[in-house]
């Protein structure tokens, strides 16, 4: 059904009200999405620079298990936090194994080859050139240099050439032949153009993933290491003089002092300031740092950190950074893909200092997860690491605009489940608790029933329900029945041939009691399959799911099934024009502003044929339940997740977005979120005020995230550097008040609050203050209550508002008769502009509308047309 949100007038009362001639909107019926990583990225075999102009690192392309384009900006002041750079023009193709370097004279990244389909025979190695402008707006560009191209390659060196103003690229895993000691020049004045270079004297043997380093001080490229079919791991050291004129010669070097190990996949800098080539990790996971001196006579010395710093890794990146005499290290790979960051300071005693060390849970498949709509929370339970190995450890995700991973610590008075896999649970939201069934634990099935408060104090206490207990088993699919207070399970395996069928229920209310929903028709026997609640319908909604018998084709299930929960449950098939493949180990969420159910990924059959092809998919598919539409594929902006199974999704109705947690064949420990919302998500928060007393300067902020225990506020002064100069408790009312004592006595100065997160610590509120020199206080800067807009999206009604205090407030949407036909109290929301869901995703019928904001005794009233 389709709606347009023909105006919104701001009006303020005793106004008369009119409706404007306005052209409506028209309005998505299934918006496609967009994939963003949550926090800090998880990356390796990506290419990393230091921008000097932005006091940042970029980190390009590379692989998280899946190979991405983004481009994650490291920013170092006021704090380090990770940002999602939004880059015009037509991106470049996902990839890892590349190599790329910064062009000074131009401000932009140079990107060469680098692998995007496969990883052997059948893959796709490349040989294009991209370029990404860093003046203005960040924007790809696509080169096509004159000349002939060097071979297609992956996992080659690039070093920047300043002499000859060209960027170098050398050896690395050829399309044809193999591993190659070959050099190229690309011009970068002009025309870019291709040459091959052919040195003077003996070359190094054949390789790939060496590292490279451009000695400014001697006019050279300076490698170690690296790797071939036929020797894993060099040990040698090699230069290649790059002169202004006359023949670039390959010199095998001889260092004094004890060599690093032999290894490959290592990172390493150029350190201008002490002359010497800077190396970190590599091969085997070291953390190792050594030093390559480059004067008179070159020689090799460990460095040993006064502070001990980050894990062994390969795959990872080092960059200068020059305005803190500093080594940023970031990322990698170890048994999974990294996203920490470290600075190594160079001068004086080098110690290791962690810039962004994201608390994360360990990576996991086969886990269970509920929305704790409560504490807006995404709670994992349980699950198998990536050796196989079942766990029963806890975690909860914060779902504002802040992610944020917390360890969860139940106490135990009755004792803890047993770690296990592929356990069912719900969220009871009438006692505010997480119900865990069943699952599989080291060879034995289980139907256990936990539940896990989570008040203040969780606590795991184990529920010994009466009735007949459903036979031990695991992958079966749940859900919570707010009607019945009752968890609904269905299916699962009890043996490695059987398949159930049945229909269970568990009351919660009082003594928790076990029974039989007898149906008279029900989906056949399955496990894996997935299910959820569609409040519109007031029904379980089943898809997929694997069943032992069939061919393999048949063994993976495409239906979809409805139990209605009326005063006689039943099961009925409903209609799937053109439903997903079928699979199993998929995701299941249900999207209540939409009502509608996606499925996300799973196994099954990719392709059919001799031999038929099994693998995980890398997909999500809608379909509307009030049988408006079949299953549609939804085509999302951005790299996706990538394929995995045995992952779990919810819907983030708040933020409108569904959430992915880890998953895969090999267990990742990633978060992403597919979000369907046309705008950027709200600030944690806003300037509520400011003025200068007495020559101090009074900041608050508020908004809804302030629940952190703590937050720091940054000034820079005008032709100044950014400084923390406090860190302040939140009051518990939603607000941050800061008095800087110490300002300027004039100019200008620029405040800021930061927030600790996921991606490293967040700022927002920023605002510039003018001290004034005659003692006069700048006019005060207040939020005051106000309706700004009103849209119709995907059948719901948002509302853009502000609050001016923390007091009560509430929205209604009023019919012409006066009637309430919607309300919410968004007192939580604290002062500031927010944006809020008054209605969905049942919108009210056509016809006019007011929506009324009030706070204090005082309203704010908006006249909207709805047309279906």
């Amino acid at each position: 059904m389709t709606r347009r949100l023909l105006s919104a007038l701001r009006l303020t009362a005793p106004v008369l009200f009119a409706i404007g001639a306005l052209a409506p909107r028209p309005v998505a019926a299934t918006p496609q999405g967009k994939w963003l990583e949550f926090g800090a990225p998880s990356r390796a075999e990506h290419v990393a620079i230091y921008d000097p102009a932005g006091d940042r690192m970029l980190v390009i392309t590379g692989t998280n298990g899946a190979r991405r384009n983004e481009v994650w900006s490291l920013d170092f002041q006021p704090a380090p936090g990770w940002n999602l750079l939004q880059v015009a023009g037509t991106p470049i193709s996902p990839r890892d194994g590349e190599a790329g370097i910064f062009d000074p004279v131009r401000n932009r990244v140079i990107i060469f080859g680098g692998i995007t389909t496969g990883s052997g025979v059948g893959s796709t190695v490349l040989n294009d050139v991209w370029e990404l402008s860093l003046s203005g707006t960040p924007t790809w560009n696509q080169f096509a240099p004159a000349g002939t191209p060097p071979q297609p390659r992956r996992d080659h060196t690039a070093i920047y050439d300043p002499v000859g103003d060209r960027m170098i690229i050398f050896g690395g895993y050829r399309s044809t032949g193999g591993e190659g000691n070959d050099v190229w020049a690309l011009s970068l004045a002009g025309t870019p153009t291709w040459s091959q270079l052919t040195p003077a004297g003996v070359p190094p043997a054949t390789r790939s993933d060496a590292t490279a380093i451009y000695d400014d001080a001697n006019a050279r490229m300076v490698m170690f290491g690296g790797y071939s079919s036929s020797v894993p791991a060099f040990q040698d050291t090699w230069e290649l003089s790059l002169p202004a004129s006359g023949t670039p010669t390959w010199t095998q070097m001889a260092p004094s002092g004890t060599l690093p190990g032999p290894r490959a996949f290592s990172a390493s800098l150029y350190d201008p300031v002490r002359g010497r080539m800077i190396l970190m990790g590599g091969q085997g996971g070291t953390a190792d740092v050594w030093e390559l001196t480059l004067g008179a006579t070159p020689t090799w010395t460990e460095i040993t950190p006064a502070v001990s710093g980050p894990i062994g890794r390969s795959d990872h990146s080092v960059v200068y950074d020059r305005a803190r005499d500093a080594l940023v290290l970031y990322g990698g790979l170890t048994s999974n893909y990294l996203a920490d960051s470290w600075r190594l300071h160079l001068s004086g005693t080098p110690a290791w200092e962690p810039l962004i060390v994201p608390v994360r849970p360990p990576a996991r498949t086969h886990h269970t997860a509920i929305l704790d709509r409560t504490s807006n929370r995404l709670i994992t339970f349980g699950g198998a690491n990536e050796d196989g190995a079942q766990t029963n450890d806890v975690w909860s995700l914060t779902l504002g605009t802040l992610p944020i991973w917390t360890p969860i610590t139940p106490a135990t008075p009755g004792g803890a489940p047993a770690a296990r896999r592929d356990a069912a649970s719900i969220f009871d939201p009438v006692r505010n608790r997480m119900i865990v069934f069943g699952g599989y634990t080291g060879g034995t099935r289980l139907n256990d029933v936990w539940a896990l408060s989570l008040d203040a104090d969780p606590t795991w206490t184990r529920l010994f329900p009466t009735g007949t207990a459903p036979v031990a088993r695991y992958g079966a699919a749940a859900a919570y029945d707010p009607a019945g207070d009752r968890m609904i399970i269905f299916g699962g395996t009890s043996s490695a041939s059987s398949n159930l069928g049945d229909t269970k229920a568990l009351s919660l209310g009082g003594v928790p009691t076990w029974s039989t929903v007898a149906v008279t028709i029900a989906p056949q026997g399955r496990q894996s399959a997935k299910m959820i609640y569609d409040s519109v319908g007031n029904r379980m909604i089943l898809f997929g799911g694997w069943r032992s018998s069939g061919s393999i084709t048949d063994q993976f299930l495409s239906d979809t099934w409805q139990l209605a929960l009326g005063e006689t449950p039943d099961w009925s098939p409903l209609s799937s024009a053109s439903p997903p493949p079928g699979r199993t180990l998929h995701a299941l969420a249900y999207d209540e502003l939409r009502d509608r159910v996606l499925v996300q990924d799973g196994y099954g059959v990719i392709a059919t044929g001799n031999p038929t092809y099994l693998g995980m998919f890398d997909d999500v598919y809608a379909r509307p339940l009030d049988g408006s539409s079949p299953w549609g594929i939804l085509a999302p902006e951005g790299a996706s997740p990538g394929a995995r199974e045995a992952l779990v999704s919810i819907f983030d109705p708040d933020l409108d977005r569904l959430i992915t947690y880890a998953g895969g064949r090999s267990a990742t420990a990633d978060s992403w979120f597919l979000s369907f919302r046309d705008d950027p998500p709200p600030a944690p928060a806003s300037l509520v005020s400011v003025n200068v007393q007495a020559g101090d300067v009074h900041v608050k902020w508020a908004g809804r995230e302030i629940h952190q225990p703590t937050a720091h506020v940054y000034r820079k002064p005008q032709g100044g550097s950014w400084s923390q100069i406090g860190t302040v408790v939140p009051d518990g009312s939603n607000a941050i008040s800061f008095v800087d004592t110490d300002a300027p006595s004039s100019g200008t100065c620029r405040y800021e609050v930061g927030f600790t997160a996921d991606q490293g610590e967040q700022v927002a509120g920023a605002v510039d203050v003018v001290l004034s020199t005659t003692g006069l206080p700048p006019s005060p800067a207040k939020l005051a209550l106000a309706l700004h807009g009103a849209r119709l999206t995907a059948d719901r009604l948002e509302v853009t508002f502000s609050l001016a205090d923390e007091s009560s407030a509430r929205l209604d949407l009023l019919d012409l008769a006066g009637r309430r036909v919607a309300s919410r109290d968004v007192t939580p929301f604290g002062s500031g502009e927010h944006r809020a869901t008054l209605a969905g995703p049942s919108v009210p019928p056509s016809g006019i509308y007011w929506v009324r904001l009030s706070q204090r005794g005082e309203f704010r009233v908006l006249r909207v047309a709805i047309l279906r």
